[in-house]
């Protein structure tokens, strides 16, 4: 067993970006379970199968990331807000940009990448106030990232908002954050399939 007790924390942001992909290599390849402790998020959503979360030096709740990722009250959900963070194969490159594969849905990422990482698996971080909801698929737009998805449930959110619990057609759970007016004037509801129109996709960091 290999304990990693909140190895980046001293370290810049650049730095961790540098030494994180060392570590999913680790994950990927070690045949030892690991021990991950961190207080940062976004190393959960990037490595993590599993999430222990602590409460007053005990054991609180064992999920998975999944499960974890799935309910709006996520201890993960602070400074960003919801995140959805959506697992895939990095594609080829095309018109500037790289494709990223879900199951048959394609998102195109700005993100550049080495040659060596097509076909690997990664994992994408998106925003749920990122995301905007049409009932027809939308034409002549600038989004790239246009998707059919399932409406699985609606939760309030802040005040004046609700957060939709969506599914891609490949199954994996993606939030969106938006007015409870839209809502309504959308008359949204569960089991409705609709456009999620999603204006920033970036890989996990």
């Amino acid at each position: 067993m290999l304990l990693m007790d909140e190895p980046l924390s001293a370290l810049d942001t650049q730095t961790k970006r540098d030494i994180l992909p060392y570590f999913e290599r680790l994950v990927e390849e070690a045949d030892v379970p690991i021990i991950y402790v961190t207080h940062a998020p976004a190393e959960v959503e990037r490595l993590a199968d599993r999430v222990v979360f602590l409460r007053e030096g005990r054991i609180d709740r064992v999920e998975t990331l999944k499960h974890t990722l799935s309910r709006s009250d996520s201890p993960l959900f602070h400074d960003d807000g919801v995140v959805s963070v959506i697992k895939g194969q990095l594609g080829q490159k095309e018109h500037g940009l790289t494709s990223f594969y879900v199951g048959q849905d394609c998102f195109w990422l700005s993100t550049p990448i080495y040659s060596d990482s097509v076909g690997k698996s990664q994992r994408l971080r998106i925003l749920a106030k990122d995301i905007g909801i049409a009932l027809t698929k939308p034409e002549n737009t600038s989004l790239l990232n246009v998707l059919p998805v399932t409406v699985q449930r609606i939760d309030p959110a802040r005040e004046g908002h609700v957060l939709l619990g969506l599914q891609l057609s490949e199954g994996q759970n993606l939030f969106a954050e938006i007015t409870a007016w839209s809502r309504d004037r959308l008359d949204l509801r569960k089991g409705l399939v609709v456009y999620a129109m999603i204006k920033t996709v970036a890989l996990a960091e």
